[in-house]
């Protein structure tokens, strides 16, 4: 699910460009071709799962593993917390089993079955799991930005690198989970919920083969200074295939960002086990009515999902509203 108009958001469209190798008709996407140069293996080599046999990142990490390097790369997404074992229920004498769904029918003729890569197939299973256990629940609100792109227009000539719109979001939204422990918590089965001391925050980046959700480790804490440079260097390493399982591990609650793909709004599927997400919208100007008369007004709007089972509307209505406070006093932030 990422345009911000003052400075491109970290979660930012992937270049669609292909690169061929050496071996005419070899095609692979600028993260694999990078990855197989990091790892020393031959792209030559690689068996593409994408169309027309295109190589992916997740091509690239599964020739590597196979090769005995340890992969932790494989870890795409944070984990999911484990499963409670299932209950088994006998069902009475002589009831009626439920058929088993038919197989799935080969595509027709106009159609071109596509080999998902292992990053999407990942994200398939685990976003389809959390939208059907966990109970989520959405509350909007636009956000006012004046200050926020005030505030980045006089750090572009006092600090390097210079902060994204993004970023600034990015630290308001840790500062301000701080004080709301219900969202920035797990639900355990048996009526228990795990807060988290500290807020390690993910933020969705686009990549050619797929979502990937790099954690910013104890973002709470960190000065903008540090935060900026760190934040940049996690989408430099996700757009090359570069992360770790430490940098995807971990989170406890996650930032999504499509204001650059010019959507106003739209609702993220919880990284389950987290307890919430928040999706943010491009910059609008909207009318506002102030002191009898109407002025231009600049937004972003935030959805917030949350689980349920931790927290509630109005939990989540508070943290909103003290996103906002924090983004119209930045002074209590740097």
């Amino acid at each position: 699910s990422p345009g911000l108009e003052a400075a491109p958001p970290i979660a930012a469209a992937p270049e669609t460009r292909e690169y061929r190798s050496g071996r005419r008709g070899v095609r692979a996407s600028p993260a694999a071709r990078k990855a197989a140069v990091r790892r020393g293996i031959s792209i030559e080599g690689i068996t593409g799962s994408g169309p027309a046999g295109r190589i992916y990142l997740s091509d690239v990490l599964e020739a590597d593993l196979r090769q005995g390097t340890p992969q932790e790369a494989l870890h795409e997404v944070p984990p999911q917390a484990p499963e409670a074992p299932a209950t088994v229920v006998s069902e009475p004498a002589g009831a009626a089993s439920v058929p088993a769904a038919p197989p799935e029918p080969p595509p027709g003729e106009d159609v071109e079955r596509e080999i998902l890569s292992r990053i999407r197939r990942v994200g398939a299973e685990r976003t389809a799991k959390s939208f059907r256990d966990v109970p989520h629940f959405y509350l909007t609100r636009d956000l006012e930005a004046d200050g926020l792109l005030e505030l980045r227009e006089r750090l572009k000539t006092k600090m390097d690198p210079a902060p994204s719109v993004t970023e600034l979001l990015v630290l308001a939204i840790a500062r301000t989970l701080k004080n709301h422990p219900r969202l920035n918590s797990r639900y355990v089965e048996g009526g228990y919920a795990d807060v988290n001391r500290r807020v390690n925050l993910g933020v969705a980046v686009a990549t050619d083969d797929g979502l990937v959700v790099p954690v910013l480790k104890g973002a709470d804490s960190m000065p903008l200074r540090e935060l900026v440079p760190a934040a940049k260097e996690l989408v430099r390493k996700a757009r090359e295939g570069a992360l770790g399982a430490d940098d995807l591990s971990g989170g406890t609650f996650t930032v999504s960002n499509l204001g650059m793909m010019g959507v106003d709004a739209f609702d993220a599927i919880i990284n389950a086990p987290q307890a919430g997400i928040l999706a943010l919208g491009r910059v609008r100007t909207v009318p506002e009515w102030r002191d009898g008369a109407w002025l231009p007004l600049r937004v972003i709007s935030a959805t917030l999902s949350v689980d349920h089972r931790v927290a509630d509307g109005a939990d989540g209505a508070r943290f909103l509203g003290d996103l906002q406070a924090a983004l119209s006093d930045w002074e209590l932030l740097l």
